[in-house]
Formats: structure tokens, C-alpha cells, sequence
């Protein structure tokens, strides 16, 4: 079930630690299946989401990032919505929920092409959800061999729709 690996720990958090050891690490499959359940037990969470958020990405690094979230209830199977980053060179990436409850969340954002290193990542959201603002961390890990590419935290506000918008 699992790989033996030599793997780094947890999430970017602790980017840099590698494991001096070998582990015997699960591998879980998202299956559309395993998104359709989460998404089950989530319909009064994913309602809590939907509109439109604009925020910034605060990397570890002190560098800033804008993006929009944009997000419509989906039907099961679906992407939950779309996030485009503010960077030159930018094109919308799929979001697909992970996990989410009335408060909190976790979604995955990707794939798609980091337009400043020109390579294919994903970006997992981890954040909590109040009013009218969404808050949390974030890391990216490339697609090509998994090593952690950005990681930092992350604030948005419910805005107004994309076509209102001054």
C-alpha cells in the first residue's frame, strides 16, 4: 500500500528537514470518489464558499501575490471553482475541494503552470473561513519530483463579481 521512501516531512512547513530514515508511507489515492464523498459531507460548507474572493499570496520570502478565487457551487465530480494569480502570464487553475466543514477547509489548487518558473505545480490552501474573509497557508510543490516550491500565507475578502467590478 505504501512506498519506501525518502521522503521530507509533512507539508513545506518543514520543507528543508529531510527524513534521515526510511518510512513506510501511505499513498492515498483521490479518487473522484473519494472528492465526491468529501464534497457529500461538505454541500453546507461548499455553499459558505461560493462568490467571488480577492486576496494576496504572502510568501515566506516577503514577496506578494494577488489573486481572485472564483467559485460556484459545483455539482459532484466537478472543479469547485477557479483561481487565477494577478502575475503576467497567468491562466486559471482548477480548484478541487479536499476537506471542508463549516469553519475550515482545504482545497487543491492545479494543476497548472507557475508562469515565473515556467513549471507545472499544484497549490494546496489550507484555511478558515469567517464572514466575509478567508485565511490560512498555502504551498506549492512541483509536479515533476514533489520538492516544495513556495509556500507562505494567505488572506482574501469576498468581492464583488468579476463583471461589477470597477
Amino acid at each position: 500500500m505504501g512506498r519506501r521512501t525518502r521522503d521530507r516531512l509533512g507539508n513545506c512547513a518543514s520543507a528543508n528537514a529531510v527524513v534521515d530514515t526510511e518510512l513506510e508511507l501511505p499513498m492515498p489515492r483521490l479518487t473522484d470518489e473519494v472528492l465526491a464523498q468529501a464534497r457529500g459531507r461538505s454541500i453546507a460548507a461548499l455553499a459558505l464558499l461560493a462568490g467571488t474572493w480577492r486576496g494576496e499570496l504572502v510568501y515566506a520570502d516577503g514577496s506578494v501575490d494577488r489573486f481572485t478565487f472564483l467559485h460556484d457551487p459545483p455539482a459532484v465530480g466537478e472543479e469547485l471553482g477557479f483561481l487565477t494569480l494577478a502575475v503576467p502570464g497567468a491562466s486559471p487553475a482548477p480548484v478541487r475541494l479536499l476537506d471542508a466543514n463549516r469553519h475550515a477547509f482545504v482545497v487543491l489548487a492545479g494543476p497548472y503552470v507557475d508562469p515565473r518558473l515556467q513549471k507545472p505545480v499544484f497549490t494546496v490552501f489550507e484555511g478558515v473561513r469567517g464572514a466575509s474573509e478567508l485565511s490560512g497557508n498555502f504551498y506549492t510543490r512541483s509536479i515533476d519530483d514533489g520538492s516544495c516550491i513556495a509556500l507562505g500565507v494567505f488572506t482574501a475578502r469576498r468581492g464583488a463579481p468579476m463583471h461589477q467590478a470597477a
